[in-house]
């Protein structure tokens, strides 16, 4: 039965990072008798240095960055014109491309902070349209469909899916 606790032991610790128990001190342990696997398990996690240690940030309220909806024209004429570092995904309805574009965007999101990441509908907005009311030299012909935006003016665009522009483009937008 010791051997058995002893393999059970062997195995939850290198589940659980075997490097923060010392293993023969805990075999001797569970070997005497002295105190369970699960006593042993929590020890273990009680050695193990905290993330929030680590990284200095707190973990448990890690802000993750969300992409907001822009449901309107009056919500999409106030972020074109936005003074922030903002990028907006124009998509429609039923898109591949479009939902082929969604996670990427939300990777983009969640690794750029400080740049503000919006949605919309492009048809429902008539984004095509409201683009090219403020800058004539920016024709969107399908979806989905990014601005670039920086300092109140469409810094720049493109159309589909193409990551390696894609970072490029963001790259240059900082």
């Amino acid at each position: 039965m010791k051997q058995i606790l002893t393999y059970l032991f062997i195995f939850i610790c290198l589940i659980t990072q075997p490097a923060c128990i010392e293993q023969n001190n805990s075999k001797r342990k569970v070997a005497e008798g002295e105190t369970t696997v699960a006593t042993l398990v929590e020890e273990n996690k009680a050695k193990r240095p905290k993330l929030d240690e680590l990284t200095g940030q707190n973990t448990t309220q890690q802000q993750h960055k969300t992409i907001q909806k822009i449901k309107t024209i009056d919500e999409l004429l106030a972020k074109l014109t936005a003074q922030e570092l903002t990028i907006i995904m124009g998509s429609m309805n039923g898109c591949h491309f479009c939902k082929k574009a969604e996670p990427i965007f939300k990777k983009y999101a969640q690794d750029n902070p400080d740049i503000d990441f919006y949605t919309t509908n492009g048809l429902k907005t008539n984004m095509a349209r409201e683009v090219n009311k403020l800058d004539s030299t920016i024709k969107i012909r399908g979806y989905p469909a990014f601005l670039f935006i920086k300092d109140g003016k469409i810094n720049d665009h493109l159309l589909g899916v193409n990551i390696e522009q894609l970072d490029k483009k963001i790259k240059a937008l900082k």
